[in-house]
């Protein structure tokens, strides 16, 4: 087998044994055993668990972040209507759902299996948080420049609910195995994500009730 295949079949075996078993958990004759390989051909690869288990971060954590702009220009796009914006939008958070659904078991090593473990762990899903961050301020400050926006729109804090809501999305959906997504449930899931958030909760104050909103205690 070429070295590039096996280092790839080692990372897929990984993944699985980590999702199962947690890090801790874990050691290396685990996952020998599942990939029916010896100890020594995983260290040609890998120095130890930590590296391996680093590595699967990196690399799919960076994958999800190309997954998210994969063919949307940061620089040249421009919007002509609120529905192109939208549709981009609802584009954006297809891909990464499609991408966590079709390999939930590295959803939950990001999500789950990581958190707390040591901080090198702890800091690469930290500078991924900040790339991923910054990717979505750039497309709603784009956005802004097309004049579709609200000018007044703080892009920082909006980039980060919106971070917060897709992990959470992902934890909820995702990692229930009794729930079977398929890829028409995950653009619908998208959608109605959008719609939260670009267009709220409140309904438009031309359709607001007169005398405001009352919560009746019957």
């Amino acid at each position: 087998m070429k070295p590039e295949y096996r280092r790839k079949q080692i990372m897929e075996v990984a993944k699985k044994v980590f999702a199962a078993q947690g890090y801790h958990k874990t050691n290396i004759e685990m996952i020998c055993k599942k990939a029916g390989i010896g100890r020594g051909t995983i260290y040609r690869y890998f120095k130890n668990k930590e590296a391996i288990f680093a590595v699967i971060l990196e690399e799919n954590l960076e994958e999800m972040n190309r997954q998210m702009v994969d063919g949307y220009d940061l620089q040249g796009v421009f919007f002509d209507t609120r529905d192109e914006i939208v549709q981009a939008y609802v584009d954006s958070v297809e891909r990464i759902l499609t991408f966590m659904l079709r390999d939930r078991d590295f959803a939950r090593i990001a999500l789950e299996v990581s958190t707390g473990v040591s901080k090198r762990f702890t800091q690469i899903r930290q500078d991924y948080e900040r790339k991923y961050i910054s990717l979505i301020r750039s497309m709603m400050d784009q956005w802004k420049g097309n004049d579709l926006v609200r000018q007044d729109l703080d892009t920082e804090l909006a980039a980060i609910r919106v971070s917060g809501a897709m992990e959470k999305i992902a934890w909820t959906f995702l990692f229930d195995q009794k729930i079977k997504f398929d890829q028409e449930q995950i653009r619908v899931l998208a959608k109605k994500n959008a719609e939260l958030d670009l267009h709220g909760m409140l309904i438009p104050e031309a359709k607001a009730p007169v005398g405001g909103f009352r919560i009746s205690n019957k």
